[in-house]
């Protein structure tokens, strides 16, 4: 249906000048593709039309969450990051071993380590 975000915006185009009321399907497949592919603020429309059609598509991840590194702004943010502390551990047992030679910070092993803990990509919960 869509092979590229710059489609997404024709695809909630075409969908909503359909002569046929979209389905709680389709929303929920833009919805989808728009969280694969990045696109949070139409991601966020397609759940609320969603929530409208059909409320029980929708779980508590379906709204996004956009977090920055070592963002705290999220009022779940001592759960989140308890998590993840909690997570590093299990994976260090499991054999992880962090690479923080990316870790352009003039800080010592640790401190390397929480900063990849925090990075942005760890934080995102999607929808």
């Amino acid at each position: 249906m869509v092979d590229s975000i710059g489609h997404l915006d024709e695809a909630f185009e075409f969908i909503e000048k359909m002569t046929i009321e979209p389905s709680a399907d389709i929303w929920e497949t833009l919805k989808n593709l728009c969280r694969v592919h990045g696109n949070t603020g139409l991601g966020d429309r397609c759940a609320e039309l969603l929530e409208q059609l059909d409320s029980s598509h929708l779980t508590d991840q379906s709204k996004s969450h956009e977090y920055r590194a070592g963002d705290t702004s999220d009022p779940e943010n001592g759960k989140i990051y308890a998590l993840l502390r909690g997570l590093k551990s299990q994976m260090k047992e499991a054999g992880y071993i962090p690479e923080t030679k990316f870790v352009l910070h003039d800080i010592d092993q640790e401190g390397k380590e929480e900063a990849l803990l925090a990075h942005s990509e760890r934080l995102d919960q999607g929808y």
